[in-house]
């Protein structure tokens, strides 16, 4: 594609007192190879030294804008920095994470190439917060694969996808993901349709890991709310899921078998076909224990969250 007739991308990119790792994350979107961008930042009330670092680079590249205010939250950012954009498409990043110089241009090609496909993502790379490499994330890539993995989590990076316009005519995160702990997955389950979700098979995105800081509180509120987004996706895919999901498990997909270890769990009418499934393809099976064993691990510190929390409230 040719830089000089090519679509026009908006990064949209919200900002709460990140000055730590700001400059990498603005460096790394102005060093694209694709250079037909905008690049709008949205300073969300921070109180350090973000909104002079974010004016140095007004200074230095009219690709640059700011809408600097009050905090009103990642939600109420993000739908505005959208509103405000005028690219044909949209691609996230985060304040703290690094995207390689040829993810715009590579992700920009699917969704000019490919007028069915609505969103891309890519591999990525987990980073420390001094940038030490801790590993390399796999994300799906056979378009089945995610499907299969929509039925227990989010199939991308957050701030490493580019999103099609046309989605957000449809969809704002505010809209879909207001209520929720799980905003990103919260827009991935509502604008899914069979195959318009792509991920490219190439590490793009660096993606910066921090200890948590969720309190107890927004641990419980973010594990039921990804379990009722889970159980609203297969719901609506359930006949699409039972059409694919035997040939998922006959080419061993990891993303096949841990979906069909959620239903087993949670989905009390389907475990019979889960059962039936295991005994048409046994091979699967000691990986299926695995997947059932970590879920209910998962399951069991959810509820030690909910119990700490509730012994810290009769407390105050």
């Amino acid at each position: 594609m040719d830089n000089g007739n090519s679509p026009l991308v908006s990064v949209i990119m919200p900002v709460y007192n990140g000055e730590k790792y700001l400059k990498e994350a603005i460096e790394s979107i102005l060093g694209q190879t694709y250079k037909n961008i905008e690049f709008i930042i949205i300073n969300d009330g921070s109180k350090d030294r973000s909104i002079h670092i974010i004016n140095e680079y007004i200074k230095r590249d009219e690709r640059v804008t700011v809408i600097d205010r009050g905090n009103k939250g990642l939600l109420k950012s993000l739908d505005e920095g959208i509103l405000r954009s005028k690219g044909e498409y949209i691609a996230r990043m985060d304040a703290d994470d690094v995207s390689y110089a040829t993810r715009i241009e590579e992700q920009c090609s699917i969704l000019y190439k490919n007028r069915d496909i609505d969103i891309v993502g890519c591999h990525f790379e987990k980073i420390d917060a001094n940038g030490n490499k801790i590993g390399i994330e796999i994300s799906p890539v056979e378009k089945d694969d995610i499907l299969f993995k929509l039925t227990y989590s989010v199939p991308f990076a957050h701030a490493s996808v580019m999103i099609r316009r046309s989605v957000f005519d449809k969809y704002l995160y505010s809209t879909v993901g207001e209520w929720c702990a799980a905003e990103d997955y919260a827009l991935w389950v509502a604008a899914y349709i069979p195959h318009n979700y792509f991920n490219i098979d190439k590490v793009l995105f660096k993606y910066r890991c921090h200890a948590s800081s969720f309190s107890y509180s927004k641990q419980i509120k973010l594990f039921s709310d990804a379990n009722q987004l889970s159980n609203n996706f297969y719901n609506r895919f359930k006949r699409e899921y039972f059409n694919i999901i035997d040939d998922g498990l006959k080419r061993n997909s990891p993303y096949a078998i841990k979906s069909l270890s959620q239903i087993f769990i949670m989905r009390h009418g389907d475990r019979m076909k889960a059962i039936s499934l295991l005994a048409k393809n046994p091979f699967v099976i000691m990986d299926f224990l695995f997947f059932v064993i970590k879920y209910i691990a998962k399951y069991l510190y959810s509820l030690f969250c909910e119990i700490r929390y509730i012994m810290s409230s009769n407390k105050t």
